[in-house]
């Protein structure tokens, strides 16, 4: 079989489960789309040079990161889950486990639970940052709060 074809046989696996949806579509009430630009956003300030701000729900959180280059970096650790980050704009050096990453435009970066971590901006362009958790980091939840229904 061909590599295409392969990938369209496993693609038909994983959607077979879904269900179309038809011409009629109900929707719970509890939950309705949401669609936004980051710029719409509130974001909050973090320290010097650092500013944030969140999308998602319980099940997953996405947080936009603004970092000025100069910036104070804060080395931490988070123990019981991953962190998956992507440059959105400008360049840096992400520092995980005490391994230098040259990042920029487009770059992914995994960091397993449990070791230490942080970016350091380069060069005269903020970066922008969007990290993904999944689930919802409990402590950074409250940037949702513009979500809820008022």
């Amino acid at each position: 079989m061909a590599p295409q074809e392969a990938r369209r046989g496993e693609a038909g696996q994983r959607d077979a489960a879904a269900r179309p949806a038809g011409n009629t579509v109900v929707a719970s009430p509890a939950r309705t789309a949401v669609a936004t630009r980051w710029e719409d956003i509130p974001d909050e300030f973090v320290r010097d040079g650092v500013r944030r701000r969140g999308f998602g729900n319980d099940g997953a959180l996405l947080v936009m990161n603004e970092l000025t280059p100069g910036m104070k970096v804060f080395p931490h650790v988070h123990e019981d889950f991953d962190q998956i980050a992507t440059i959105i704009s400008g360049t840096a050096i992400y520092h995980v486990n005490g391994v230098p990453h040259e990042v920029g435009p487009g770059s992914l970066v995994l960091i397993p639970a449990g070791q230490p971590h942080y970016i350091q901006p380069t060069g005269t362009e903020k970066v922008l940052n969007l990290d993904v958790f999944g689930p919802a980091r409990r402590d950074l939840i409250h940037l949702l709060d513009w979500m809820k229904p008022r």
